[in-house]
């Protein structure tokens, strides 16, 4: 009977042993982390000397925790190296607690360097001061402000300086000091090659001020002359066009034809400072500042053993132009370059040239 009591004793001790032992280990174990299970609830934060311990919260990670104890997500190797106990950096749980050391007393790492901001295509321009005369055809004639009736000295043939009578249409206003641009409309034209109907075309002429506005007629003075000006003339309100023109990308896969020559009377040869009209434009993806090829590529005919064939050779370019106003179907081209005479239906394409560069005649543009 003694020996059942000591016995029983002895176990109690033991057991009583083991519990002070478990008790000791989780007061000297800040950490509180078994095997990654949960732990009851506790404080946030506990101060030591060189940082303190915080406890993990549901959601929390070693990049978050380092980005927003130390501004920086990098710092978190460095921070799973002084915290022996997590075996794996992308699973810590929630109750442990982790030490966050003072800044002073943690290697951050080093950031990577920034991205470096590519650099943008240079912009290229050229100057063309004679952008105002450039003329345009468009699908519909425009009506215009008015038309000239006479000049005060009854000259037959007007240019700079002559002072104008206007007559304005109905539903038409002006003021002292307004702009009109002079013009002439031609019959439509119709295509070279497909014969349809292109558009009217607008020759520009010159550009005049309103002197004065009486109840029965306009007077204006001519300030600009780019070619004779003759009563009938057209008027229309005046459009400002930069002569400032950035070159810009071609399309590439663009075939047109150049289907008139703003100078009427010369149209049958076009050579290099010319203007021409392309059978291209707005809806095709033409832009002021593109650049096209102009090339002629016609099929041979020679025999080979009594055998005859027919080859196409590669484009032969002839010439280069420059965009320099559009429409919604045609567009305003500068020719700025002439191997040889250029002709109405000759073809303009984006060869491997066209982009990004021209070369400017030193007559046409500055």
């Amino acid at each position: 009977m003694p020996q059942m009591i000591l016995s029983a004793k002895t176990k109690v001790f033991k057991i009583s042993y083991f519990i002070c032992i478990l008790l000791l280990i989780g007061m000297f174990d800040p950490i509180g982390s078994w095997g990654g299970e949960e732990q009851g609830p506790m404080e946030t934060t506990t101060r030591f000397e060189t940082g303190f311990y915080y406890t993990i919260q549901k959601g929390d990670t070693l990049w978050d925790l380092s980005r927003h104890f130390y501004d920086s997500p990098y710092v978190w190797p460095d921070l799973w190296e002084k915290n022996e106990y997590i075996r794996n950096p992308h699973w810590i749980y929630p109750g442990g607690r982790i030490k966050l050391y003072n800044k002073t007393d943690i290697s951050a790492l080093p950031t990577p360097a920034p991205e470096t901001p590519k650099k943008q295509a240079l912009r290229k321009f050229i100057t063309y001061d004679d952008i105002d005369r450039a003329g345009f055809i468009r699908r519909k004639a425009v009506r215009g402000f008015g038309e000239i009736l006479s000049s005060v000295k009854h000259k037959n043939l007007l240019s700079v300086g002559d002072t104008i009578y206007i007559h304005s249409y109905e539903g038409t206003e002006s003021k002292v000091g307004d702009k009109f641009t002079v013009f002439r409309r031609y019959k439509s034209l119709k295509h070279p090659l497909q014969k349809k109907k292109v558009g009217v075309q607008h020759l520009i002429l010159g550009i005049v001020v309103i002197t004065e506005v009486l109840p029965d007629m306009v007077i204006g003075n001519i300030v600009k002359s780019y070619r004779e000006i003759h009563p009938g003339d057209l008027l229309m309100p005046y459009e400002k066009q930069s002569p400032k023109i950035e070159l810009v990308e071609s399309v590439s896969d663009l075939e047109g034809m150049i289907i008139s020559a703003d100078e009427k009377e010369r149209e049958s040869i076009l050579c290099e400072g010319m203007a021409a009209f392309i059978d291209k434009g707005e809806d095709d993806g033409i832009k002021i500042g593109q650049s096209y090829d102009i090339y002629v590529q016609e099929e041979e005919t020679y025999y080979a053993d009594d055998d005859k064939r027919h080859v196409l050779p590669p484009p032969l370019v002839i010439g280069k132009m420059l965009v320099i106003r559009t429409e919604k179907t045609t567009a305003t081209t500068l020719i700025t370059k002439s191997n040889r005479d250029i002709r109405i239906g000759e073809k303009v394409h984006a060869g491997p040239s066209s982009n990004p560069t021209i070369h400017p005649t030193k007559k046409a543009i500055k």
